[in-house]
């Protein structure tokens, strides 16, 4: 019998040896804590620079920057998040880009960012204050010009072959967020990154609001260009989301796309512009609906490929609409014909409300950054003067699904469905004639790693069926024997 147990406990702990091998421990997602830094204020050891903050940060820092102004040129190369506290400014005294990005999952929030090189004149109409361009050295010429397929004119900058920004862009995964942006040659410009998400970000005063080049997967929520050269301009970009924005009052294009593919444009004013939406050379399966076109002055679009104009039950709101709505539906009896080769058939007979400040729309959990696993519930609370009828939530790019209630509001999410890391949180309120603007969060998502992806359940039970059997012949064998 003494043979026979010291036999049993050798299988018991090449058993365990093995099963704690098989487990495969990765070490390499454990969690660490970084710092928060402070730029500004008056509390012992803050820095006095933005950029000096950025060079003692790490990946995964918050820098808060307290009120003032910031001469500085910024080169963010970490993943550090950027968030001012109020009435923080950011000024590039008229050369290169305010901000330059190049680090991935980089954030910057609640900061004014002005006076990048090659700055645009301001003109008295723009209603914008005397001090915004005091310090401006160059005025951007503009001319006519009949580029464009049908012989819409539009106004365009010459000699601009160098691009100054407030915020530059070239990396992947960036959030920029409740941003203003002004007296820049260009506001926001985003090349040969993807997954970038511009949200309520005002950008006025610039050659070009947002210039997005070489990208996919990017959502702009929320943001106004308006009182530009060219509100937002799109080329060879695919799959993004542009929802709840106003180009206005630019003096060229308001929407310009080239080679653009698979984007979905929604809930957007384009109105006052000189032309409201160019798409040429190769833009197609792009979708339109319940947009606004409003008094743009040439002409409201200008489309010589194949895209959609309404999604089968919903088309666009277009002033120059002359059809009418014999069934009262609010939809068009007769299609809107869009140059050149487009239809909308499905137009609007009344605007869309956009992004309206009537209705309000908080998350209040998990917090922004915030390190979850396992099964979590996402709770909100909404604001409105209207009845709201539903809440829309989603993560990354999943579709948009209904949350259980209306304020509170809440949904539950398997966190074991994704991979574990950062993950983009949206949602949004809807009522009888309005939608909210869309509150935005990242969560971290921090699940236990689990070898061979199999459960340590699943490997505890293999491992004590073995030892079960082998337990089972060895007791035969001592049985057999006598022992």
């Amino acid at each position: 019998m003494h043979r026979y147990m010291k036999q049993l406990t050798l299988v018991a702990l090449l058993g365990i040896s093995s099963l704690i091998l098989s487990s495969n421990f990765d070490l390499s997602n454990a969690t660490y804590t970084t710092p928060t830094l402070y730029v500004g204020g008056s509390g012992s050891g803050n820095y006095t620079s933005i950029q000096s903050a950025i060079q003692s940060a790490t990946n995964g820092s918050r820098i808060i920057i307290y009120p003032g102004v910031y001469h500085e040129h910024l080169l963010v190369n970490k993943s550090v998040s950027l968030i001012g506290v109020s009435n923080v400014i950011i000024d590039g005294d008229n050369t290169g880009n305010v901000i330059h990005l190049i680090a991935d999952n980089a954030i910057i929030e609640n900061l004014t960012i002005r006076n990048s090189g090659v700055p645009v004149v301001e003109e008295p109409s723009h209603n914008i204050s005397d001090n915004t361009t005091r310090n401006t050295t160059r005025e951007v010429k503009v001319e006519r010009s009949d580029k464009i397929s049908g012989g819409g004119k539009f106004l365009r900058i010459l000699n601009q072959s160098i691009s100054y920004a407030g915020i530059f862009i070239e990396s992947n995964n960036v959030t920029i967020s409740n941003c203003n942006i002004y007296s820049c040659h260009l506001g926001i410009i985003l090349r040969n990154g993807s997954h970038a998400f511009f949200e309520n970000c005002h950008i006025y005063n610039t050659s070009t609001g947002i210039e997005i080049i070489h990208s996919s997967d990017d959502k702009i929520f929320s943001c106004n260009s308006s009182y530009n050269i060219n509100g937002f301009l799109l080329y060879y970009t695919n799959e993004s989301e542009v929802f709840g924005c106003f180009f206005s009052s630019n003096k060229g294009v308001g929407l310009s796309l080239n080679h653009v593919l698979y984007t979905i444009f929604h809930h957007n004013g384009v109105e006052k512009n000189v032309i409201g939406a160019v798409l040429a050379n190769k833009c197609v399966d792009n979708i339109f609906y319940q947009n606004n076109f409003i008094g743009n002055l040439n002409r409201n679009v200008i489309d010589n490929c194949n895209n959609s104009w309404d999604n089968g039950i919903y088309g666009n709101y277009w002033s120059d609409y002359t059809g009418a709505d014999a069934n009262g539906d609010g939809i068009g009896d007769t299609p809107y014909n869009i140059p050149l080769v487009s239809t909308d058939n499905y137009p609007l007979m009344v605007p869309v409300s956009i992004g309206g400040a009537e209705i309000s729309l908080k998350i209040l959990y998990p917090q922004d950054n915030e390190y979850v696993n396992g099964t979590i519930i996402i709770k909100g609370i909404v604001t409105s003067k209207a009845s709201i009828k539903e809440i829309k939530i989603r993560i990354d790019n999943e579709t948009w699904e209904s949350a259980e209630g209306i304020s509170p509001w809440e949904k539950k999410i398997y966190t074991t469905k994704y991979d574990n890391g950062y993950h983009d949180v949206y949602a949004f309120a809807i009522n009888d004639d309005n939608i909210s603007t869309i509150s935005h969060l990242k969560i971290y998502i921090d699940n236990p790693q689990t070898g061979n992806n199999e459960t340590p359940g699943f490997e505890i039970i293999i491992f004590i069926s073995i030892f079960l059997l082998i337990l089972n012949i060895l007791k035969q064998r001592y049985q057999k024997h006598g022992y």
